[in-house]
């Protein structure tokens, strides 16, 4: 009886160890995910100093970074499989 106990105790220590993990990478993809708005506001930023200062190569670099940061946002705050628990 006490060995299962024992059992029971270390699979609920298990399952919240794996619960902690999914909780860290969900919190790495959220700081991730930030990160992306952040560089999509500064390809606005360059990508509207291009146009008012007729920079071709600032536009395209602008308009870049603003695709690439809002696509990694919604990527990065999609929930995947191993956040559910």
């Amino acid at each position: 009886m006490r060995l299962a106990a024992n059992d029971h105790h270390k699979n609920e220590e298990a399952a919240q160890g794996g619960v902690e993990k999914a909780m860290v990478k969900a919190e790495a993809r959220i700081v991730a995910a930030a990160i992306a708005v952040f560089v999509a506001l500064a390809g606005i930023m360059v990508a509207l100093h291009g146009l008012v200062f007729d920079r071709q190569a600032a536009l395209d670099y602008g308009a870049l970074a603003v695709l690439i940061g809002v696509a990694s946002f919604a990527v990065l705050l999609m929930p995947m499989p191993e956040d559910h628990a």
